[in-house]
């Protein structure tokens, strides 16, 4: 509610103010994906770090806005390896999740890899990618080894 109007210190309040009372998985996932939602990305992902610390036990939903949040393969490797551990590496979401962190981080051999091994794909046989499925990808990359790798399909 509060990162809806733009008030992330009123939502810190909330959250660390609460008179005792332990916070959950629910809590700390609307502080990551809130503070992700602001591009307070630091942030988020510090939260995530002491949401392990308090011994909870990451969602799928952590995940996939943890997940959206890292630009650097050595942190992508991280929260990947903290996903396995957890034992989300079979899980859909996780796994679209990770195609998007290595593909933003420009590790697209790592990306493919992740949907050669996913056991259950989102595709739809016989469609192919228009001109604004392939325009949104070229729009999201700046190498030029991901445009020939586009071009190619």
């Amino acid at each position: 509610m509060y990162f809806d109007i733009g008030s992330v210190e009123d939502a810190f309040e909330v959250f660390e103010g609460g008179e005792g009372e332990i916070c959950d998985c629910i809590s700390y996932n609307a502080m990551i994906a809130g503070l992700a939602g602001a591009g307070r990305d630091v942030e988020a992902l510090l939260m995530f770090k002491d949401m392990q610390k308090v011994h909870l036990r990451p969602t799928e939903l952590t995940f996939v806005s943890v997940m959206g949040l890292c630009s650097c393969a050595r942190i992508a490797i991280q929260v990947h390896a903290q996903a396995i551990k957890v034992g989300y590496e079979n899980c859909t979401y996780v796994r679209n999740a990770e195609m998007t962190m290595y593909s933003t981080c420009g590790e697209l051999d790592t990306a493919h890899m992740v949907f050669q091994e996913m056991q259950e794909k989102d595709t739809s046989e016989g469609i192919r990618p228009d001109e604004f499925t392939v325009g949104s990808l070229l729009a999201s990359t700046e190498m030029l080894v991901s445009v020939e790798m586009i071009l190619v399909f």
